[in-house]
């Protein structure tokens, strides 16, 4: 039986997937239910697994913040340090595991063998390639690495990195990536001060886009600006017009 993926507004399933769930987690957090819930029914009609997956880590973690909040703070931290170490993860991973493995692995899914080729591309050029000219380069790449990694390259055909972090490590270079890495981080310690919900919202984020590229995504910073209100609310009292979602709500409308 074919179930239809929904391709909407962004007409393709990962990225209005994405798109609905970064939606999804702002109108949550901010306890907006029926709300939510029809940005979670439309994201789920895409049948994006990157999706599915960040709704996996999502429930999960927002289940251990309800029940412990030291090890939801350890979590946490964890998530990001993940998230910001995947290139190195993906250097290890082809540097020291057996090549059936990865090549299994790359069986599994397409995206661990695009993000093995433009991570090896990336400690190549350690400055970077540049604002998406990563793919451009890495077609002769491919030529000339084809006979070193020929398990890399059957079946599938050359695509964009598909991971924010790989596409930023790639593009941008080492320092690129570190002041990327910076970026991420200091933005990790403010919206956790906002409370669990954003917490785990951003981890969420960070996740779904851990599977596609975001450079160039507004749902991705469109979201990120949503958290630097929510953050700049809480912290100026007297400066509410930087919560622009509680706009939505009834008493504040009432209010108005």
């Amino acid at each position: 039986m074919n179930i239809p993926r929904y391709h909407f507004i962004l007409g393709e399933v990962n990225f209005s997937g994405a798109l609905f769930a970064g939606m999804f987690y702002l109108t949550f957090s901010q306890r907006m239910k029926w709300v939510s819930f029809g940005f979670l029914l439309l994201s789920l009609m895409t049948l994006s697994r990157g999706v599915m997956f960040a709704y996996i880590i999502w429930l999960a973690i927002w289940c251990i913040s309800k029940f412990s909040k030291p090890f939801f703070k350890s979590v946490f931290n964890l998530g990001i340090g993940l998230f910001l170490l995947y290139p190195v993860v993906m250097v290890g991973l082809n540097s020291f595991m057996p090549i059936e493995i990865n090549k299994k692995m790359t069986r599994v899914t397409p995206r661990y063998y695009l993000h093995s080729i433009y991570t090896i591309k990336g400690i190549e050029k350690p400055f970077g390639a540049g604002y998406f000219k990563s793919r451009a380069l890495v077609k002769d790449y491919l030529k000339e690495f084809e006979e070193k990694y020929p398990w890399m390259f059957e079946g599938y055909d050359l695509a964009e990195q598909h991971s924010i972090q790989v596409q930023v490590f790639s593009d941008f270079g080492v320092i690129g990536y570190l002041l990327f890495s910076w970026f991420i981080f200091s933005l990790s310690r403010m919206i956790y001060s906002l409370g669990e919900e954003f917490s785990v919202a951003f981890i969420s984020l960070l996740v779904n886009f851990s599977f596609i590229n975001g450079i160039n995504e507004w749902i991705l910073w469109t979201s990120l600006g949503f958290y630097l209100s929510f953050y700049y609310s809480k912290h100026n009292k007297d400066n509410a017009y930087f919560d622009w979602l509680s706009f939505i709500k009834k008493d504040n409308l009432i209010r108005i």
